[in-house]
C-alpha cells in the first residue's frame, strides 16, 4: 500500500540564491541524438528517481531538476550524528524549472545545459570574480570546475573515440573493433581471443548502464540465432557498433577524478557491483585498497593519461573510468584497466561525496556501500558476513516495482 505524501518531509522551497542541479542521467541519449532509442517509461522513471541522489551536492533550498516528476516523499530524511543531508526543491519539466539559477551543475554536459549556462552565467564562472582559493571539500571542488564543452563531452563519450584512445595507450581489449554488418560480426567472433571463451558483446556507441547492447556466446542454435537477430536490429537502427570480447570477470571496479583547466584531482578506486548485463547495482569505498598496489598504480597512471586526452579534446569536469579483473585461460587473474570512460558524473563520485559528508559528521566505517535495489528483493542479505552494517536510507520505494537506494556502513567505529 502506498503511504500518504506526509510519510516523509516535503522538499524545501527554493532559496533566493538557489543553484540548479540538473539530473539528466539520460545524457547519453541526448548525445546520441536521432540515433538514440527511446527509453522505456519505467526506465525513465527510475533514472529520474536516481537523479534525486544529486542532493548530496546541494545546499538546503537548491533545486534538483529531474526529467520526470519524483514524489517528494521518495526522498528519505538522512540524519546521522551531525549529518543532515539537504532536502532540495524538486522540479521537473522541459525548461529546467528555474528562471535564474545562480550556478548550474549537471550530471552530463549537453547542448541544452550549455545553452542554459549561456543564458544564466554564474558569477563564479567569470574570471574577474573567481576565487583563487582552493576549495577544500569534494562538493566545493565540483562546483568550482569550469563547465564542460557539450560537443567535447559528446566526442569523448563516443565508444569509437575511446577504442582509438585505448589502442593508442596499449590497453584495448584484444579483438575489439567496430562492426557494421552481420558478416563483419561473424568475422570478429571467429577471431575472439581464447580468454573470452566464445563470449562477446556488441554495444551502441553512446549508451550507459548496460543499455543498447547484446551479449553473445550462446552454444545452442536457437540462442545464437536470437543473438544475431538482436545484433541485426541494432545495426539497422544505429549503424556501426563496437564489438568486444566478453571476459570471465572476477571483479568490477573503477575510479573517478575531477579534471580542471590546469589540474587533475584523482579521487581513487572503488569496487563495483553490476548486473550480468552491466547495469549499476552498488559501489563500495573501503579503507583497504580495492586492488593490489601495482594495479592501483597502473589504474591511476591510466587515469592521468586519459585526463590528458580528454583535456586535449576540450573536456573539463568530472569523469570516471570503469575497469575489471578477469581470469585468463591459464587461471591467472588479470587487470583490464580500461573498460569505459564516462566523461560525466558517476555513482562513484556520488559515493565519495556521501562518504565525505559522513566523515564530517564523525561517522567512521571500514567500508561504505551505496546500493540500488528493489525494496522486497534486495533489501535483506546485501551485506557481507560479520556485524550488520548501519543502514541509511536515501531513496524510499513505496511500491514493489520502485527502486530504493541506501548506504551501508560496515563496522562503524563511532557516531
Amino acid at each position: 500500500m502506498t503511504p500518504p505524501p506526509s510519510a516523509s518531509p516535503p522538499s524545501s522551497e527554493p532559496r533566493a540564491d538557489a543553484r540548479l542541479i540538473i539530473a539528466n542521467l539520460d545524457c547519453e541519449q541526448t548525445w546520441a541524438g536521432a540515433a538514440a532509442d527511446a527509453l522505456p517509461l519505467r526506465l525513465r522513471r527510475e533514472l529520474a528517481a536516481l537523479g534525486t541522489l544529486l542532493r548530496v551536492f546541494a545546499r538546503e533550498g537548491d533545486v534538483v531538476w529531474t526529467p520526470l516528476p519524483v514524489r517528494a516523499d521518495r526522498l528519505a530524511t538522512v540524519t546521522a550524528g551531525t549529518l543532515r543531508l539537504p532536502l532540495p526543491a524538486l522540479r521537473c519539466g522541459p525548461d529546467h524549472a528555474l528562471a535564474a539559477p545562480t550556478a548550474i551543475l549537471a550530471w552530463g554536459e549537453t547542448a541544452a545545459v550549455q545553452a542554459l549556462r549561456s543564458a544564466h552565467p554564474s558569477p563564479s564562472s567569470c574570471s574577474s570574480t573567481r576565487s583563487t582559493a582552493t576549495p577544500s571539500s569534494l562538493v566545493d571542488r565540483l562546483w568550482a570546475l569550469p563547465p564542460a564543452d557539450a560537443a567535447a563531452a559528446a566526442r569523448v563519450n563516443h565508444r569509437f573515440f575511446q577504442l582509438a584512445l585505448a589502442q593508442r595507450l596499449g590497453v584495448a581489449l584484444p579483438g575489439a573493433r567496430p562492426v557494421d554488418s552481420l558478416p563483419a560480426l561473424e568475422a570478429a567472433v571467429a577471431q575472439l581471443p581464447a580468454d573470452a571463451e566464445g563470449h562477446w558483446v556488441l554495444k551502441t556507441t553512446l549508451s550507459a548502464a548496460g543499455r543498447g547492447r547484446v551479449i553473445g556466446g550462446a552454444t545452442d542454435r536457437e540462442g545464437a540465432a536470437r543473438e544475431r537477430r538482436t545484433a541485426e536490429r541494432l545495426l539497422a537502427r544505429h549503424g556501426p557498433l563496437l564489438f568486444e570480447p566478453w571476459m570471465p570477470r572476477t571483479a568490477d571496479l573503477g575510479c573517478c577524478a575531477l579534471l580542471g583547466e590546469e589540474a587533475l584531482t584523482y579521487l581513487g578506486t572503488h569496487a563495483l557491483a553490476v548486473t550480468p548485463g552491466g547495469g549499476f547495482r552498488a559501489v563500495t569505498l573501503a579503507r583497504a585498497p580495492a586492488l593490489p598496489a601495482d594495479d592501483e598504480r597502473r589504474l591511476r597512471q591510466l587515469a592521468e593519461q586519459l585526463a590528458e586526452a580528454l583535456h586535449a579534446e576540450g573536456y573539463r569536469g568530472p569523469f570516471g573510468l570503469d575497469a575489471w579483473r578477469y581470469r585468463d585461460r591459464h587461471g591467472r587473474v588479470v587487470l583490464q584497466p580500461l573498460g569505459e570512460v564516462n566523461a560525466r558524473m558517476t555513482f562513484g563520485l556520488l559515493a565519495r561525496a556521501l562518504a565525505e559528508r559522513l566523515a564530517a559528521a564523525d561517522l567512521c566505517a571500514s567500508a561504505l556501500t551505496l546500493r540500488v535495489g528493489r525494496r522486497d528483493r534486495d533489501a535483506e542479505g546485501s551485506s557481507a558476513d560479520g556485524p550488520p552494517p548501519i543502514r541509511l536510507q536515501l531513496l524510499n520505494s513505496h511500491a514493489a516495482d520502485e527502486l530504493a537506494v541506501w548506504i551501508e556502513l560496515a563496522a562503524a567505529a563511532r557516531r
